[in-house]
């Protein structure tokens, strides 16, 4: 019995409006529906960057068809989003796919942030948005 190896995707996200003065770190994960977008231990992947600059790149190597991307400028490096006074809406920067952002209705759905990947190479600029 011979299993077919699932083909590859090479996913590189270029993260704009990054703020460099402010302390912390980023931190780029990718989901499938499942646990996205607040259940940052549901990610299939993350990865964290330090040095911030105002555009940074990473890349990642899947085999999901589809995907979701949550970036969060964790300015307190405490792997969570920090809220403001009002306990509802974030204090850092966050960006996610398809430039989809927290609004009165709350987090994107995985719907709307959903990005189907061909095999091969992908693009995908994630715009971090502050308070």
């Amino acid at each position: 019995m011979s299993s077919t190896p699932a083909l590859a995707h090479n996913l590189l996200i270029n993260i704009t409006n990054i703020k460099p003065e402010k302390s912390g770190q980023l931190l780029v994960m990718v989901f499938e529906e499942q646990g996205f977008p607040k259940q940052h231990e549901k990610a299939i992947e993350i990865k964290t960057l330090t040095g911030l600059t105002p555009t940074m790149q990473v890349s990642f190597e899947l085999t999901q068809d589809t995907v979701a991307i949550k970036v969060l400028h964790d300015e307190d490096s405490n792997g969570k989003v920090t809220k403001n006074w009002t306990g509802i809406w974030p204090k850092e920067g966050l960006g996610f796919s398809n430039q989809q952002k927290v609004g009165l209705t709350g987090v994107p759905r995985f719907q709307a942030s959903k990005i189907q990947l061909a095999s091969g190479a992908n693009q995908h600029i994630v715009e971090l948005r502050y308070p």
